[in-house]
């Protein structure tokens, strides 16, 4: 189907070397790509928002929807499914994460970064802006060729992966090690951690009322 953008045909007999997911079809880097002559193929990817020569898989967030995903809980469902693809994952990062209003700690993003670097193991890239994200990704493109001549990692479940989702909710108001492991231990994930309101927090033990209103307003930004 065409668009403005004039989208590669989707023959069913080539792999497309460039998938864009159809719902980034409004990306305000998508130009950017075309001036550099890429022929983009729209289709639905399961994880990710470009699939690069069928081997790189590229999640790109904005500075404002990463706060929002971490926010939400969404962030690491979707690390998880990046890993699960079977593909090489990158996370591009476009924007300051520290310059987009939000009152949320800096110590909590740095958190995230981390844990998605180093528990997660997915690599970040970062972009000031939509036409050097579409710069960075061409040269990727370019590359892309090489890349796909090395074996694929199947996913993993990284050593240590509990303490690691420890240290990062440590980031949180008033949790220190203890809170962490026992917010952990009571939701069983980060992603429910964030989700959690303040009653439900309140239910792990040694949270009271006023520690699940903080942890609740920081989250909610």
């Amino acid at each position: 189907m065409n668009t403005k953008y004039e989208w590669e045909g989707g023959d069913a007999d080539v792999i497309p070397s460039f998938v864009v997911d159809d719902r980034e079809k409004t990306a305000a880097l998508l130009p950017f790509l075309l001036e550099y002559g890429i022929k983009l193929h729209r289709a639905r990817l399961n994880a990710g928002d470009y699939l690069l020569h069928n081997t790189i898989l590229i999640e790109r967030k904005t500075a404002e929807d990463f706060i929002q995903s971490l926010m939400s809980g969404r962030l690491f469902a979707q690390c998880r499914k990046l890993l699960l693809s079977n593909y090489r994952p990158l996370l591009l990062i476009e924007g300051n994460l520290f310059g987009t209003g939000h009152k949320i700690d800096e110590n909590a993003l740095k958190g995230a970064v981390l844990s998605i670097a180093s528990a997660w193991n997915i690599p970040l890239i970062y972009a000031d802006n939509a036409e050097e994200s579409a710069s960075l990704m061409h040269l990727l493109y370019n590359q892309g060729k090489a890349c796909a001549a090395i074996p694929r990692q199947t996913y993993y479940k990284p050593r240590r992966h509990k303490e690691k989702r420890i240290q990062f909710l440590q980031g949180l108001p008033n949790t220190g090690p203890v809170r962490a492991g026992r917010l952990l231990t009571h939701f069983g994930t980060i992603e429910k951690v964030v989700m959690a309101n303040a009653k439900a927090l309140t239910s792990v033990d040694g949270i009271g009322k006023k520690a699940a209103n903080k942890i609740r307003e920081f989250l909610s930004g």
